[in-house]
């Protein structure tokens, strides 16, 4: 089913396991609600972010800060650099939020304890009394992360926004490739372990993927000729279809990317929503960002006003998806998908053509 996307976890939502100390929490925090008209003194949230402010972000500040827990989220930007990371962790542990949020793969790894004990980092056991949610994790069990999509047991829970990937390997299929290239920067470690998995199902349906790494340093060396010239050897061997995983790197660059791509007359398929809708890649099959903040931050006021233990809210990830089309790149491109998809899709019109 390919609808507008909405998140769910593995139970409901509204029913949650409560520790006995999460109980006493969540009762004294409703007598100071009542002694003090519904009123409480706003949380500590601090986020920790990889490429900037998402979407995800975005939706996830408006809300908590609508519902009055919190005034301001304090926001640490890593700027796409896992060397800033530890001075990051060293200066929130300095002052200790009530919750903290992460984005993405990188850096929940840097600041969960992901083997679940108590390890030997001071650091990372000190983190693990503070209620941690994660968010735009595209495989939180395959990296690592999580040992399924139940309920952590840590300190820890959060949100998946992956469309499976056994469902994007059907829509690629149905377009009738036969090869297809993926971008991908190797210092990413849920790209890696994404691409395996996909390739697995690609296989399934008689497609080859090609796996092209791109690292922050060829990038930047990269000019738009140069973009040209891999864009238009890739068709040339046959891909008939360029894969966009969720790799921070390739979805900060998307633009230059896309537009050598598709003026070598590649289509694109994007599995995130910001390269289609700023990007002009093609199509995808994706699930907004911004429903994915929303829920994290719905997440947030559980463990937060509720004193729900945050390992005890099982793994969310997208209940419903949507095809999402860019028509200005379809019309460019003069690359119509088959009609059976058309009937699910979501058309967008807002990037400008990136190649005049």
């Amino acid at each position: 089913m390919m609808t507008r996307a909405g998140y769910a976890p593995s139970r409901p939502l509204w029913d949650p396991p409560t520790r006995p100390a999460a109980r006493i929490q969540a009762v004294l925090l409703a007598v100071l609600l009542a002694a003090f008209g519904g009123v409480a003194a706003a949380f500590n949230i601090q986020m920790v972010v990889w490429r900037g402010v998402t979407s995800a972000e975005q939706a996830f500040n408006r809300h908590v800060v609508e519902r009055g827990l919190t005034d301001e989220v304090k926001i640490w930007d890593a700027a796409q650099d896992a060397a800033r990371l530890p001075d990051i962790r060293r200066q929130i542990l300095a002052r200790p939020p009530d919750l903290l949020y992460l984005f993405g793969t990188t850096v929940t790894l840097a600041f969960a304890n992901v083997k679940g004990d108590s390890g030997n980092d001071a650091e990372l056991k000190a983190l693990g009394g503070i209620p941690m949610i994660f968010n735009i994790v595209a495989d939180p069990v395959g990296s690592g992360i999580t040992r399924d999509y139940g309920p952590t047991g840590r300190n820890l829970t959060g949100v998946s926004h992956s469309v499976p990937l056994s469902v994007q390997a059907k829509v690629i299929s149905d377009l009738g490739v036969t090869r297809v290239a993926a971008l991908f920067n190797p210092a990413e470690s849920n790209s890696s372990v994404t691409l395996e998995t996909l390739n697995g199902h690609l296989l399934s349906h008689h497609i080859v993927l090609t796996r092209v790494p791109v690292t922050v340093a060829l990038n930047r060396g990269r000019s738009p000729k140069r973009w040209l010239k891999i864009a238009e050897r890739l068709r040339k061997t046959g891909v008939g279809l360029v894969y966009l995983p969720s790799d921070s790197l390739v979805i900060s660059r998307a633009e230059a990317i896309v537009a050598r791509l598709h003026q070598a007359g590649l289509p694109t398929f994007s599995a995130t929503e910001e390269p289609i809708s700023k990007g002009g890649a093609l199509m995808g099959v994706i699930s907004h960002y911004s429903a994915a903040g929303l829920h994290a931050a719905v997440i947030a006021e559980r463990i937060l006003r509720q004193g729900v233990y945050a390992g005890d809210i099982p793994i969310a990830t997208p209940s419903r998806y949507l095809f999402l089309v860019n028509e200005n790149s379809m019309r460019r491109l003069r690359y119509y998908p088959p009609i059976p998809l058309l009937r699910f899709a979501e058309f967008i019109e807002a990037v400008a053509d990136p190649i005049e």
